[in-house]
């Protein structure tokens, strides 16, 4: 287990918990691991709850940070800087402006709105699975041209799907004894009546 060295001290703390004060512990604490990762011994300072009925065991805020980067550097992760340096560089490679929001980042390459803006605000540690998706955008050659082709076809299903469930596809089934599946042809014939029946 990789042992980091103390770093921060607080005094006067309160547990978030029961509002007791919490002492700090000196102690080195093993934080465990995900699945079958090993834990390591963290050695900065752990607050506890003084309250042997509450018992609660918490990091104080400015510890927050030193913490989430030393889960990162357990597993071999890219810490909140390099995800943002990653992210700049894909916008100064593919967007008009040379630059992409974190939302819009984040849908470019698959994951959820806001799981890149959790990332750099060290709000989560990424799983192994995103951490590669993210080396291979800085590192892998011909990434961009796959994450805009799989963002493309994205667009296109979402296209079709509103189309199949706006308000002409409902009019359509309707009409059509309650037909879900339009195919382009039809479809085609019946926005061209639609559009005659509500002009007039």
């Amino acid at each position: 287990m990789k042992e980091y060295p103390p770093i921060h001290r607080i005094e006067n703390a309160v547990c978030h918990e029961c509002g007791k004060p919490a002492s700090l512990t000196h102690d080195p604490t093993e934080i465990p691991g995900k699945g079958e990762e090993e834990g390591f011994i963290y050695s900065r300072p752990i607050l506890q709850c003084t309250d042997p009925a509450c018992g609660e065991e918490f990091v104080a805020p400015e510890d927050a940070k030193e913490l989430h980067d030393a889960l990162c550097l357990h597993g071999g992760l890219l810490l909140p800087e390099e995800i943002k340096e990653i992210r700049e560089e894909y916008g100064r490679r593919n967007e008009p402006s040379g630059k992409i929001s974190q939302k819009n980042f984040a849908e470019r390459i698959g994951f959820g709105r806001s799981t890149i803006a959790r990332y750099e605000a060290r709000l989560q540690v990424q799983n192994k699975a995103s951490d590669i998706l993210l080396r291979a955008c800085r590192d892998l050659p011909g990434f961009d041209d796959l994450v805009a082709a799989s963002f493309a076809k994205d667009q296109l299903k979402k296209q079709a799907k509103v189309q199949e469930t706006g308000p002409m596809a409902k009019a359509f089934r309707q009409q059509n004894g309650g037909q879900s599946k339009v195919t382009s042809s039809r479809a085609n014939i019946f926005d061209l009546t639609a559009s005659r029946q509500w002009a007039a």
